[in-house]
């Protein structure tokens, strides 16, 4: 699925999804994510050799923007947060 951002006319439309687009990890998190896969957070932090934690703060801001999705997986033992993005494409039309 592809979301254009039409900032031509009103932008504070889209506040929310500039913001999170915004942020150079927030970007690469994205291009991680667009390859299709299922990830996590660790996973996440692990090929951007970073801190869960600061994937985690990332991850809850493209979250709320409506940019990615969580889902609950179980694995052996645990139950895991599978992160997934919404969009396989985003453009901004100025």
């Amino acid at each position: 699925m592809k979301l254009i951002v039409d900032i031509s006319n009103d932008i504070s439309v889209y506040d929310d999804i500039l913001v999170a687009i915004g942020g150079r990890r927030r970007i690469e998190i994205l291009k991680l994510l667009s390859d299709g896969r299922d990830w996590t957070t660790t996973l996440l932090a692990k090929k951007l050799n970073c801190k869960i934690a600061n994937v985690s703060q990332q991850v809850k801001i493209l979250e709320d923007s409506g940019l990615i999705t969580k889902r609950l997986a179980k694995t052996v033992g645990n139950t895991t947060k599978i992160i997934k993005s919404v969009y396989e494409e985003i453009q901004i039309k100025l």
